[in-house]
């Protein structure tokens, strides 16, 4: 079972930076960037959870971090393309978002 306050901060804080991005950058509807973020992040975020779990034992915590977040940019870049920006700019939303999201999560 995948924690829902995780999944709920994850979406937005992706869904608000990935409109602040693209409102600050002028690339297009902030709107859009947000809906894609928050549906990337609800597909991409329960499949981290497990991976992590799977993964911390045998990788270490640190590794596995690294490779499920990094997965998960490769997925949610795919998502953003996917909604019309182009690579540059969907690998762009995606590293940021999934990073805000990240170091949100580390606050304790």
């Amino acid at each position: 079972m995948i924690e829902i306050t995780p999944l709920i901060l994850s979406a937005a804080t992706e869904a608000c930076v990935a409109a602040i991005l693209a409102w600050s950058m002028k690339w297009t509807s902030p709107a859009r960037a947000a809906l894609v973020a928050a549906a990337g992040t609800l597909v991409t975020q329960p499949f981290a959870w497990h991976g992590v779990i799977a993964l911390w034992g045998p990788l270490g915590y640190w590794p596995c971090v690294a490779l499920i977040e990094a997965a998960a940019c490769l997925t949610e870049a795919f998502g953003y393309r996917l909604g019309g920006f182009s690579m540059r700019r969907s690998i762009a939303l995606s590293l940021v978002a999934n990073a805000a999201s990240a170091a949100v999560g580390f606050i304790p």
